[in-house]
């Protein structure tokens, strides 16, 4: 049963893009797509992090095939491992950023967490791997969008890297250290400046 309300609502999906020629949101189920980073990255410069991450749908509908795109931007100071990159070569992907920045269709249909056609609850995990290039690192993101997803607010989550050996403290941004003028100063200068220009404008009357 579950299947057959799959495949009707996939195929009364497809007939306003089939007579339109191009996709329309309104052709697309209602759902809501989440992302969820249950583990973050860790590990020393020269090593590999891994970051484990969840794709829900919670519901109600199952999305289409091919509708559903995602986007990783590596965390600043990492690059993707070459391991991760071979693992899209079944999507269409697009590198904005070489071994940085990556734009993917899911090629698959993403079905409710709570209503698969195997009638097992579950939902999608997935592994991310970062080889760290840096001592500091900067936060990146993994993003998934769907025409018409019904909160979107949930569609994105922050990837983090911890670099073996380094503190947070030693990657906090350093205060500025160069010297400023006091008030006085300023003063002084500003009426030299202005006795200046008068001796200027009288040489050159």
């Amino acid at each position: 049963m579950r299947i057959r309300r799959a495949l009707i609502a996939a195929l009364l999906g497809c007939l306003p893009m089939m007579a339109a020629g191009v996709p329309a949101d309104a052709a697309l189920a209602k759902t809501d797509l989440a992302v969820k980073v249950t583990s973050q990255g860790r590990a020393a410069v020269g090593k590999t992090a891994t970051i484990l991450y969840e794709i829900h749908n919670l519901g109600t509908q199952p999305t289409m095939s091919a509708t559903v795109w995602f986007e990783v931007q590596a965390p600043g100071g990492t690059v993707f491992d070459a391991s991760t990159e071979r693992g899209w070569s079944g999507y269409k992907c697009t590198w904005l950023t070489p071994h940085k920045r990556v734009r993917c269709r899911n090629d698959a249909m993403i079905y409710p967490d709570n209503d698969n056609p195997s009638g097992v609850y579950g939902f999608s995990k997935k592994l991310l791997y970062f080889e760290v290039k840096a001592k500091c690192t900067t936060p990146g993101r993994f993003t998934i969008s769907y025409g018409n997803d019904t909160k979107p607010s949930n569609n994105s989550a922050t990837l983090r890297v911890t670099v073996d050996g380094v503190s947070a403290a030693a990657c906090a941004a350093k205060p500025s250290t160069s010297p400023k003028a006091s008030p006085q100063a300023a003063a002084e200068f500003g009426s030299s400046g202005e006795r200046l220009a008068v001796a200027r404008a009288v040489i050159v009357s």
